[in-house]
């Protein structure tokens, strides 16, 4: 049986090894030009003709086409959906080998170090010279109080008596 921490690792890595994939993948339609021909399976060109990725073209042999008008949108969405997959990847596998505690140390050793080097007040004692509030105690005299008297907790109760 695995652990979570190795689940969540396991995970992250092909999360970031997916848009890695699709990276590399769509690296290549980023330079494609209005006069270069494409060649796409038979049963998904028309549907890349119908949203307008694809144009047909009698320049182009058989199964080719041309990029459409939107594929230069589709091919930059691709390529930020992509990116954000591998960068999420990335981090959450570093967090699942634990870099966040390594990253929490360095980032308060980094702020002992500046507090000692800049000389940044801690909290609490920027202004040592307050006066202190001493609590001092009071007589209060309650005449109006009856002194204690147990409840007797047998018989009626004492409204009919």
């Amino acid at each position: 049986m695995r652990s979570p921490h190795q689940r969540s690792a396991t995970g992250a890595a092909v999360l970031m090894l997916i848009g890695a994939s699709h990276l590399a993948a769509g690296r290549g339609y980023l330079g494609i030009g209005d006069a270069a021909c494409m060649p796409q399976l038979p049963l998904i060109a028309p549907l890349g003709i119908h949203l307008d990725l694809l144009a047909e073209s009698e320049l182009c042999p058989e199964h080719s086409y041309l990029p459409g008008v939107n594929f230069g949108r589709v091919t930059q969405s691709f390529m930020v959906l992509s990116t954000t997959a591998f960068l999420a990847g990335l981090v959450s596998l570093l967090l699942a080998l634990g870099a966040g505690y390594y990253i929490r140390h360095l980032v308060r050793s980094a702020r002992d170090w500046l507090r000692t080097r800049i000389g940044i007040a801690v909290p609490g004692t920027a202004l040592p010279h307050l006066p202190q509030i001493v609590a001092t105690g009071v007589l209060v005299s309650d005449s109006g109080r009856r002194p204690y008297q147990p409840q007797q907790r047998r018989g009626p109760p004492a409204l009919f008596s």
